[in-house]
């Protein structure tokens, strides 16, 4: 799992974009930062970076770091058209990043530029030297002659979550999904998710997913989790096959995972009724708090329709556990439209 990869520089400048994602929501705003838009030259860019330090130092809970991923990948404070920030683990491994989740748990720690600079140790020596730049040659496609420096500004910080240090980055960046690589396999589960058929299959499926989920939350190895989170958004590998995929959502309703849609993570489902009034959240903090069990709602699943315009029945199973000094329960799950399922409520 811990191969690292040789790529072209052209991934690197794709990473350079995912400092920023750790970290923000919820913290008390410090003075007026710069914005990705009003960044124009070295200056502006290193006060970019240092403002997004600042902001994610003062982030200490999990709630505070749950929208991340959402802001951070929308046009506005920190990101500006292939400007966006970055985190790196000191192994090189991008934790985060701002433009395309494919490119999380990538380890580059020996990609070169153009001219051969190892430009991803170049970053970290940067940021050990508690914040520098970082001058690397990247041809531009898009520009015609477009063959002159790039500059990218790099600084340690540490999380307020876990007191890791971690990199961040920032710099500019194209899209290169061309030469993202294949995220390393995982564990083969006793019934993937392409396997799934029934009740007993479904249980099977989750205990593996709540299982592998919590190891990985609560290993010191923070690529860890990245790299099951991915696993579990593959399709056709082993935890997601069409209508069949995790997700992980905590009991204030934040959904930390959706192996479906990744774009609702970090949204908030406390509200969610179905057409039925029946609030899923409840019904499944309900079944998960019991060491496991079932709930049943209606969901409308693009790939299987009711026909009648109120989703399809599901049948969801549920894990849930906490983690050490925390009142939060965390639900792993993963549902099922069995045949006939469409019943009615009223």
């Amino acid at each position: 799992m811990k191969e690292r990869k040789r790529v072209d520089l052209r991934y690197f400048a794709c990473m350079m974009a995912l400092s920023v994602t750790l970290t923000v929501s919820g913290c008390t705003e410090p003075s007026r930062r710069t914005t990705a838009g009003e960044v124009v030259d070295a200056e502006t860019l290193k006060a970019f970076v240092e403002g997004a330090k600042e902001y994610l130092e003062g982030l200490t809970t999990l709630k505070q770091t749950s929208k991340v991923r959402e802001v951070f990948t929308s046009e506005g404070e920190w990101k500006s058209g292939s400007l966006f920030l970055s985190i790196l683990l000191d192994n090189g491994t991008f934790l985060l990043h701002g433009g395309d989740q494919r490119i999380e748990n990538q380890y580059l720690i020996d990609i070169e530029d153009d001219r051969g600079k190892k430009i991803i140790r170049e970053i970290l020596a940067a940021a050990e030297r508690e914040g520098d730049f970082v001058e690397y040659y990247w041809d531009d496609p898009s520009v015609d002659g477009d063959e002159g420096p790039r500059l990218a500004y790099a600084v340690g910080y540490v999380s307020g979550l876990s007191g890791n240090m971690l990199t961040l980055v920032g710099g500019y960046h194209q899209d290169l999904s061309d030469v993202i690589s294949a995220h390393p396999e995982s564990e083969r589960p006793e019934v993937t998710a392409g396997e799934v058929k029934d009740r007993e299959t479904l249980h099977d499926f989750v205990k593996a997913a709540s299982r592998i989920y919590r190891q990985a939350i609560m290993s010191d190895d923070e690529t860890e989790i990245t790299h099951v989170e991915n696993a579990f958004r593959t399709e056709g590998g082993f935890w997601k096959s069409g209508p069949v995929y995790v997700f992980v959502v905590t009991s204030d309703g934040i959904v930390h995972l959706d192996g479906a849609e990744p774009a609702r993570e970090g949204s908030n489902v406390s509200d969610l009724i179905d057409v039925h009034g029946v609030n899923i959240l409840e019904e499944l903090v309900r079944a998960a708090s019991s060491h496991g069990g079932y709930a049943e709602h209606f969901w409308d699943e693009p790939t299987v329709g009711s026909g009648n315009g109120a989703g399809a029945h599901q049948t969801t199973y549920v894990e849930g556990f906490k983690l050490p000094n925390q009142d939060l329960l965390w639900i792993v799950g993963s549902g099922i439209h069995l045949p006939g399922g469409d019943v009615d409520r009223n």
